[in-house]
């Protein structure tokens, strides 16, 4: 029997502004020790994305049209990934001024800013990373900060993200 579970509350995003090491060499996954993560992780930053708006992963891949002599019908190879990230942050703000809790935009609100979005599913995103822990890691780049429209609900702040790569991820002690 198939134990299927509701996906409502169950992906954490934890942000660093820390490149993970071997980030940037081989492929495959790459383990992260917790003892080292931690400590360089932005606190409350899931607290701080809203949900709504919240857009991190593949969007489909480039095609070239390629085939050998002989080969009937179109034939498509993927190419290059392509990647969307989409974050909003809700703002916290004390006697019209953002506060010290407004953790997330004071390291990635403005512009070049290179962050690693951490981001796991299946887990209640209640509970802290731990070791054995798998998800994927994004390296993405700010864009200048958005101002928000007609202002609904919370106050608001979009910030576009480039995704330059991703890595699968393992938590070790």
């Amino acid at each position: 029997m198939v134990n299927y579970t509701l996906a409502d509350g169950r992906r954490r995003v934890d942000v660093s502004l820390v490149r993970p090491d071997g980030f940037q060499v081989g492929e495959g996954p790459i383990t992260v020790s917790l003892a080292e993560l931690v400590p360089d992780l932005i606190p409350d930053a899931m607290q701080q994305v809203n949900f709504a708006d919240y857009t991190m992963g593949p969007s489909g891949s480039d095609t070239l049209t390629e085939k050998p002599l002989g080969t009937r019908g179109n034939v498509s190879v993927f190419t290059a990934s392509n990647f969307d990230a989409n974050v909003t942050l809700l703002r916290s703000v004390t006697d019209g001024q953002p506060d010290d809790a407004d953790t997330l935009f004071a390291a990635i609100g403005e512009k070049g800013v290179t962050s690693y979005w951490y981001n796991r599913n299946y887990k209640l995103a209640t509970i802290p990373l731990e070791v054995g822990d798998r998800g994927w890691v994004y390296e993405c780049t700010s864009d200048d900060p958005q101002e928000q429209g007609d202002e609904d609900g919370n106050i608001k702040t979009p910030i576009p993200l480039a995704v330059r790569n991703r890595r699968e991820f393992i938590i070790t002690a």
